[in-house]
């Protein structure tokens, strides 16, 4: 691994490749992007780096026992800390959870960390134990010998009880590298941002992205150019959506939705419902309902600025024909409708109901602004 495999920019990729060469890398470095972006990749990178026995270029060689141990989250010397929905635990009671999370996806967001502790009516928090905790492990020599590093991931949720780790952010031990991955920077306090070296890290563009997800993933371009173009270059949302669509044409299945939606033929209409719902279900309503919000964007941004993502040919003729015939108000009504189905998604009980209602919904709303059109004319 190293900075090239990740989706980040040229800028950035220059300056922490140039840190790690001259062995430069801050004591305390906070990491700011997206939920769903880059910052947790490039904090294993870092540690890994910073604790590896055979640098190559000052980067994590991949191989030696030390980078091999960074990889499974089982080095002695790196430690985590994350936020918890429980005031009595510290990190260590879910090293497992956390473990598999990241394993799996290491651009995971909060949503996805919510789902792994099962706290969805629940706060989270980064609380006093969990603090003193990390003072603790911080304290003790390095297993290893060559130094430690405590990453916290999401570290807006210390709220005031970062206060207690002023010190210890500002004043590490010798050899230790402290690194902070936040989705938001105005919710950390101003006093631990100021003791720390901040990384801006931006969403990779979709031409960055989509190469990123053609080197992690055998499917087709078409699948990688898709899921790219609907996450508008969340990480996070384009891994899932490679996930939802791999085996779905979901980009040809939504055009000949909306082609449908228009005419509003009924029987034709219960066919392909019926069709799509047997071929995909859940995962690929809610590929079709993302593709919806991505299409009817890029109607909105043809609109204003006259241009956008061209993914094929019948993709981007269906876009003129639309910028044509909807108004921002109709674009703007359709998005909302489209975000709702796919909320209900996961709270509905029938997704051939939910589909039936959504093709009903967007086909009155065609027409509707059809009819004005050409009234207009």
């Amino acid at each position: 691994m190293s900075f090239n495999n990740l989706p980040i920019n040229s800028v950035l990729r220059e300056e922490m490749s140039n840190l790690l060469s001259t062995g430069k890398i801050p004591h305390a470095n906070l990491l700011v992007g997206s939920d769903g972006g880059a910052q947790m990749a490039i904090a294993f990178l870092l540690a890994s780096s910073f604790l590896c026995n055979s640098l190559v270029d000052g980067i994590a060689c991949g191989k030696c026992s030390s980078c091999n141990k960074a990889q499974q989250m089982i080095h002695p010397d790196i430690h985590f800390s994350y936020p918890l929905n429980s005031s009595t635990e510290t990190a260590e009671s879910k090293i497992e959870e956390f473990r598999e999370l990241m394993q799996n996806n290491s651009y995971a967001g909060l949503g996805d960390w919510v789902d792994s502790l099962g706290a969805e009516n629940s706060v989270l928090n980064i609380h006093a134990k969990e603090c003193s905790r990390i003072e603790r492990v911080l304290s003790m020599k390095s297993f290893e010998g060559k130094g430690k590093v405590l990453i916290i991931w999401l570290p807006e949720f210390l709220g005031n009880e970062g206060n207690k780790l002023l010190k210890t952010i500002e004043e590490p031990e010798a050899g230790t590298k402290i690194i902070l991955a936040t989705f938001d920077l105005d919710a950390i306090l101003p006093t631990i941002v100021s003791r720390c070296r901040v990384f801006r890290i931006s969403d990779p563009s979709i031409d960055k992205l989509s190469e990123f997800l053609k080197e992690s993933f055998e499917v087709s371009e078409e699948t990688v150019l898709n899921a790219a173009a609907i996450s508008e270059g969340n990480i996070n949302d384009a891994i899932k959506n490679i996930k939802d669509i791999k085996d779905f044409s979901i980009g040809e299945d939504f055009l000949e939705w909306l082609r449908l939606s228009f005419v509003g033929d009924p029987k034709d209409n219960m066919e392909f419902i019926e069709a799509f719902n047997k071929t995909g279900g859940k995962e690929k309503l809610r590929s079709l309902f993302r593709f919806g919000i991505f299409y009817f964007n890029q109607v909105l941004r043809s609109r204003y600025k006259g241009d956008f993502i061209r993914l094929n040919d019948n993709f981007s003729g269906s876009i003129e024909k639309m910028t044509g015939m909807l108004y921002i108000e109709d674009i703007e009504k359709i998005v909302k409708e489209l975000e709702e189905f796919l909320f209900f998604i996961d709270r509905f009980a029938n997704n051939k109901i939910l589909l039936t209602k959504a093709t009903l919904s967007i086909g009155h709303h065609l027409k509707n602004a059809y009819q004005s059109m050409k009234l207009k004319v």
